[in-house]
């Protein structure tokens, strides 16, 4: 039954959401939760500009993809 929740929405988040959406999403959570500068954001979010559609495809929160990225784990 879980499995099956988390495979509808799945599908659901791709739908709604864009690539550029969700690019964007990770860009405004590196600055209102991991307190980067605007400088700071653009720098990493280019850095990572490979993995993004990884990262979109096999749906992880953008949340977690900014704290990720601003602690070098990903």
């Amino acid at each position: 039954m879980a499995e099956e929740i988390k495979k509808e929405r799945e599908v659901i988040l791709k739908e709604v959401i864009s690539l550029e959406d969700y690019k964007k999403l990770v860009y405004d959570c590196l600055l209102k939760y991991q307190n980067y500068t605007i400088q700071e954001a653009n720098d990493l979010m280019k850095e990572y500009e490979t993995d993004f559609l990884e990262f979109y495809e096999e749906n992880w929160e953008p949340e977690v993809v900014a704290s990720g990225m601003a602690m070098k784990y990903l």
